[in-house]
């Protein structure tokens, strides 16, 4: 019997208890990944594999505009 996958969120926020919160909301549907910072994200989302990604627009460093683009 296959086991099917449940989609992938990746979420990315520097606010540790925002992140728990949407734990609880989105695991009972999807997988959530989370990371606090976009550090090294080119190298690890081939790994991760998310089918959406979620960016907070203003953290320290790279924002999620910033992010989008390096994304895109």
């Amino acid at each position: 019997m296959s086991q099917v996958r449940k989609q992938r969120v990746l979420m990315i926020d520097d606010e540790p208890d925002f992140l728990a919160l949407a734990r609880r909301w989105i695991t009972p549907e999807y997988e959530l990944l989370t990371l606090t910072d976009g550090e090294g994200l080119m190298k690890k989302l081939p790994s991760l594999d998310p089918d959406v990604i979620v960016l907070d627009l203003h953290m320290p460093g790279q924002d999620g505009f910033q992010l989008c683009s390096i994304i895109r």
